[in-house]
């Protein structure tokens, strides 16, 4: 008996050999960009979650030391006078908080967790109140946020979609990478005059 051979051309098949992308793949593929811009905004929330903690954790520190008196008292903190050190060291707790916060949802962020979204909307509307640079920064976090793709990225079917493709991997360009380290050279001088001022 004739053995009958399938056509790999045919309707509904897919050769081995034609290249063909897997249905992961083309779900990949067309949310790959839009997945590592999302993953980039959590360098953002990680350098200013940072930041945040220690300038909070320097503000409950000298109000501490203000309000036990292991400083002059006629030292004004801040250039405010000294009884106000309770209001730092309230407001110092804040900056603590929404910073350990801030990097708490970079992890979710960077990891496309379904439950970091609707905070880090919450972070990043925040920051528009951070005039100018806060503001341009978070509009653009914001977009991100609300793209029609970020639906599709924060989902659990998007998670099995990248177990699938390991293979997939978004090329960074140079010009990117001059951005960012201009970037962090920037958060770095800031922070290091911060604390050499105070």
């Amino acid at each position: 008996m004739t053995e009958i051979q399938q056509n790999p051309y045919a309707p509904g098949v897919i050769s081995q050999n034609s290249g063909a992308q897997s249905d992961a793949e083309v779900i990949r593929s067309m949310h790959l960009a839009h997945e590592y811009s999302i993953k980039s905004t959590a360098l953002v929330f990680v350098v200013v979650g940072a930041i945040m903690a220690i300038v909070g954790a320097n503000f409950v520190h000298e109000s501490i030391f203000q309000v036990i008196g292991l400083r002059n008292s006629a030292r004004t903190l801040y250039g405010a006078p000294a009884t106000w050190a309770v209001w730092y060291f309230v407001f110092g707790l804040f900056l603590v908080f929404v910073g350990v916060a801030q990097c708490v949802v970079a992890y979710g962020i960077r990891n496309l967790k379904p439950w970091s979204k609707n905070p880090s909307i919450v972070l990043a509307t925040l920051g528009l109140l951070v005039f100018p640079i806060g503001t341009f920064i978070n509009i653009v976090i914001l977009f991100q946020l609300f793209a029609s793709k970020t639906k599709m990225v924060f989902s659990e079917h998007y998670q099995e979609v990248i177990q699938q493709t390991p293979h997939m991997k978004h090329q960074t360009s140079a010009a990117t990478w001059a951005v960012l380290v201009a970037f962090l050279v920037f958060v770095f001088w800031g922070i290091t005059m911060t604390v050499l001022s105070s």
